[in-house]
């Protein structure tokens, strides 16, 4: 087994012997052993609730209750009507006693397949990895990100799996987020997906923000103007707000752009939103990050699959530091054709052999001067 931990990412598999992760191993044959009962034992549970829901639902629109909702009762179900309403009420309390059994038994699954895969794949990939499958973001928190406006008192509010730790030495949370509504007697979801806060400490003037094309925003009393970036094809995908164009240009560099518009098509709803301490990167429409499968499945799969998904952090990490501050001025200039003063203050003077171009001026002036004196004296 390979000592030494792999970079941000990288995962090592033997098919054969088990799945290798950096210093985990993971034995599939344990891991269906232990999971594929609980997967059967949730799906049969979820299977009898609906067929007990099912005939609840008949009782209701069977004949039977026609007949008595009207009062047209004929001899013939005097008797069959009692006995209707028997069934009814056992089948009411037999669909509490599933549901609660089935929530019970798909936690234990979910439970179980975190601790056994999800666990152990996240301890390899990043530094100082902490997972609390029952701890997420709190509701303030996710007020505070800025990432959702409109969101209060009104919409539902839940998260789990909560990840924290370090890759390449950037601290990050990321955390499972569902955000819903009541809207005509039918639940709304607004976000179903993944939340993702990087520090990244920059200087910059006010909030940055960005959301899919589409996305309703609302920015009144907000300080914030539309942006244009140089990409017409990520103008069309997305809507970049900000207090002044240089604060956006510093975040959205042309590498950071590609990778936004990757996972265009992919997510349902994407927000971002950078205050100059943290990074925020909402992505809605897929799930959370860590769902196990309700069929059969296959470990090296789910390893494979939940290597992809916390790969996510580490690229987007990796493309926050692929700049350096002068590289990313440097950019800034280009795509609004004039030098910043925060460029100017940032770079470095013009150096000929060791020495300041200013200094040689008043050099040479010195020198002529001299020169001047010395030959003076035989005028």
């Amino acid at each position: 087994m390979n000592s030494e931990k792999p970079a941000c990412g990288d995962l090592k598999m033997d098919d054969i012997g088990g799945v290798f992760v950096g210093r985990v191993e993971l034995n599939g044959e344990e891991i269906l052993n232990t999971l594929e009962p609980l997967r059967k034992k949730w799906n049969l549970t979820k299977w009898i609730e609906q067929l007990v829901l099912c005939i609840l639902v008949l009782c209701l629109m069977s004949p039977m209750a026609e007949v008595m909702f009207m009062q047209h009762i004929q001899g013939i179900y005097i008797g069959i009507l009692p006995a209707m309403s028997i069934i009814f009420i056992v089948c009411l309390y037999l669909e509490y006693i599933l549901r609660k059994n089935c929530r019970k038994a798909k936690q234990e699954y979910e439970e179980t397949y975190k601790r056994l895969i999800s666990k152990p794949v996240l301890d390899s990939i990043f530094e100082n990895a902490i997972f609390l499958p029952d701890t997420g973001y709190s509701r303030v928190d996710f007020k505070a990100s800025e990432l959702m406006w409109g969101f209060g008192a009104g919409h539902t509010y839940d998260s789990e799996d909560l990840i924290m730790g370090t890759c390449n030495g950037v601290a990050f949370r990321r955390a499972d987020v569902r955000v819903t509504h009541r809207s005509d007697k039918r639940t709304v979801v607004d976000v179903d997906g993944r939340l993702l806060e990087v520090a990244f400490p920059k200087k910059i003037n006010g909030i940055v923000r960005v959301v899919k094309e589409g996305t309703v925003i609302n920015l009144m009393g907000v300080n914030s103007l539309l942006v244009e970036t140089e990409d017409a094809d990520f103008n069309k995908k997305f809507n970049v707000y900000a207090k002044d164009k240089h604060s956006a240009f510093y975040l959205l560099t042309p590498h950071f752009m590609e990778y936004i518009k990757k996972l265009y098509n992919r997510d349902e709803r994407i927000a971002i939103t950078f205050d100059g301490e943290k990074l925020y990167f909402l992505q809605s429409g897929h799930g959370g990050i860590f769902e196990p499968p309700a069929g059969a499945f296959n470990a090296w799969d789910e390893v494979r699959k939940c290597r992809q998904e916390l790969s996510e952090i580490g690229e987007i990490i990796d493309i926050l530091q692929v700049d350096d501050v002068v590289e990313r001025e440097r950019k800034k200039r280009e795509a609004t054709g004039a030098v910043s003063e925060k460029a100017e203050a940032i770079e470095p003077p013009q150096i000929i052999l060791g020495i300041e171009e200013k200094k040689i001026g008043l050099i040479v002036a010195i020198v002529l001067l001299l020169t001047f004196l010395y030959f003076a004296q035989y005028l």
